[in-house]
């Protein structure tokens, strides 16, 4: 048997014995249990016996706890818990990048930008990121500063405001 999460429907569908035998397993992981029935007593001398069928019950209603292990993500730094089937899922999604769930959140926003080009936006998030991490962090005031150079050159290339546009 091994260790299980409750999930909270799953919990409300188990009958009372195979709740007891989920609180024991809790309490007493490593208690080999040996007979084909078990008895729990409880902290207040209630004693119920159930059977091992009711264990398998008990073992296919709730799902394993997968191993996690820290992940990087490759855009921004950020590290997280993940499974190691939440990381393959996360790099089949994304062209075989592993990105947070911040990153993931910028590039769906990018892609309802570009019309649905999920490779495009992880590109273009992806350069965003890598520019941040250069000037951003280290340099505060140069990152702003360049945030300004460039909205002074889109609006003196385009010209689209009906304003005259004045080169410095």
């Amino acid at each position: 048997m091994t260790l299980r999460i409750l999930g909270g429907s799953k919990l409300k569908s188990l009958s009372m014995h195979a709740k007891l035998l989920v609180i024991k397993y809790l309490m007493a992981p490593n208690v080999p249990f040996s007979s084909s029935t078990t008895t729990t007593t409880m902290s207040h001398g209630k004693t119920f016996e159930h059977d091992k069928e009711e264990e398998t019950h008990v073992d296919e209603l709730l799902g394993s706890v997968t191993e996690v292990e820290n992940a990087k993500c490759e855009c921004c730094g950020m590290c997280e818990e993940c499974s190691r089937e939440y990381i393959k899922r996360v790099r089949d999604m994304f062209s075989g990048k592993l990105i947070c769930g911040l990153c993931a959140e910028a590039v769906n926003v990018e892609m309802e930008k570009n019309g649905g080009k999920r490779e495009e936006a992880v590109e273009e998030h992806m350069n965003d990121c890598v520019k941040f991490n250069k000037l951003g962090r280290s340099y505060p005031a140069l990152y702003h500063a360049q945030d300004v150079k460039e909205i002074l050159k889109k609006t003196l290339t385009n010209p689209g405001t009906g304003r005259t546009q004045e080169r410095p």
